[in-house]
């Protein structure tokens, strides 16, 4: 595996693991509280989307491995550019539903290559 591929994905899995982390405290009834979590997991998923372009640039082969690549970069697309347009429910339901997927791949990945 491409050595800068290799760190990318371990931000990755670094960026999920904290994406996780934010969202498992949530609903704490206090609105600034919700407000700080919901902005730290809409950068996250920036990071992430950010650091699979970089892993695919390095390693194009990767993207037959990442389950929903197109729904990761379009979330990232739209949390960007669309940003009034987006309802909070589908950021949490990416969160709960399909980041754990994303680290299952990626780590997957990384230990395929590690048992080379």
């Amino acid at each position: 595996m491409d050595s800068d591929a290799e760190e990318v994905l371990l931000d990755i899995i670094d960026f999920c693991s904290e994406l996780m982390f934010f969202a498992r405290g949530r609903d704490t009834e206090r609105e600034d509280i919700e407000r700080m979590r919901y902005l730290a997991i809409e950068r996250l998923i920036e990071l992430i989307s950010e650091a699979l372009k970089q892993a695919l640039e390095a390693e194009p082969a990767l993207a037959q491995d990442i389950p929903n690549l197109n729904r990761v970069r379009g979330m990232r697309n739209r949390l960007a550019h669309e940003y009034d347009a987006i309802k909070s429910d589908i950021v949490w339901d990416a969160v709960e539903t399909h980041v754990p997927i994303l680290v299952s791949a990626v780590s997957d990945i990384l230990q395929k290559r590690d048992a080379r």
